[in-house]
């Protein structure tokens, strides 16, 4: 009679196959987890929510994840992994300036310093700030990508910039990692921010 019903499969099982998601770090929660049989096949569903930026590396988690699935549990007929984005609490903002008064810079990379703003994502208030100085102004080549990088690693995920990017170095760190390029004509960080 059971191999013609769909039935939940034991709690073994179901506590294997979280155990492999757990696994991963770059899981943050197991939002749903479902897996049946159906006949002696078992069929697996998993909600999850990931602290990865790109769609791809995503992709790369949910595959390594349904073939450890597939390499833990036997007889595992199909895997769906459905996966969100890290839900963040705030977005981090930041716009190259010319002094600490907050006069935005012309250019990126020579900017002296650079300012990074936090907003919270269920009212739009400003919770952080900081102001860094720009550690590669005296470089004389890729300053724009070197500053790039360390905005990707601050969790920046929209820049204000008056320069445009096109081509440029600067460009491609930002779109490889997502941030969102925002062109600006306004002259101050005030301006900006709406502090």
């Amino acid at each position: 009679m059971k191999s013609l019903l769909d039935a939940s499969v034991d709690r073994e099982t179901l506590d294997r196959i979280r155990d492999v998601i757990d696994g991963f770090p770059q899981v943050i929660e197991i939002i749903d987890l479902n897996a049946r049989n159906s006949g002696r096949f078992i069929f697996v569903h998993a909600d999850l929510s990931l602290s990865v930026r790109k769609l791809k590396e995503a992709h790369e988690v949910a595959d390594g994840i349904e073939r450890e699935i597939r390499g833990s549990v036997p007889f595992v007929e199909r895997v769906v992994i459905h996966y969100e984005p890290e839900r963040k609490e705030y977005r981090r903002y930041a716009v190259p300036i010319k002094n600490r008064e907050g006069e935005i810079s012309e250019h990126f990379g020579s900017a002296p310093f650079v300012a990074l703003w936090d907003k919270r994502s269920s009212d739009g208030a400003v919770i952080a700030q900081e102001v860094l100085e720009n550690p590669f102004l005296k470089m004389e080549k890729g300053k724009g990508i070197k500053l790039a990088e360390l905005l990707v690693e601050k969790g920046v995920d929209v820049l204000y910039t008056k320069e445009d990017f096109k081509g440029k170095g600067p460009e491609h760190v930002f779109s490889d990692a997502e941030v969102e390029v925002r062109k600006t004509d306004l002259i101050t960080l005030t301006e900006v921010t709406g502090l």
